[in-house]
């Protein structure tokens, strides 16, 4: 899955969407710190989005859990 969703970014590479996809695609493959870092930026951005809410649960969820 991160393959994919790494060439998907390669090719539309400030699509909200696919940022989003590709950080819970690396918090699931344990990599919480890229993930948070992809979150911060995007929530940050003032980008809408559709998962633009989840987005900032998510990103709180990792703050909560003292990921840095």
């Amino acid at each position: 899955a991160l393959k994919l969703s790494n060439r998907a970014l390669d090719k539309v590479p400030n699509n909200p969407t696919y940022q989003f996809h590709n950080a819970t695609i690396k918090m699931a493959a344990g990599d919480s710190k890229a993930a948070l870092k992809i979150l911060s930026t995007l929530v940050a951005s003032g980008v809408d989005f559709p998962e633009k809410a989840g987005a900032a649960k998510l990103l709180e969820k990792l703050g909560a859990s003292g990921v840095r």
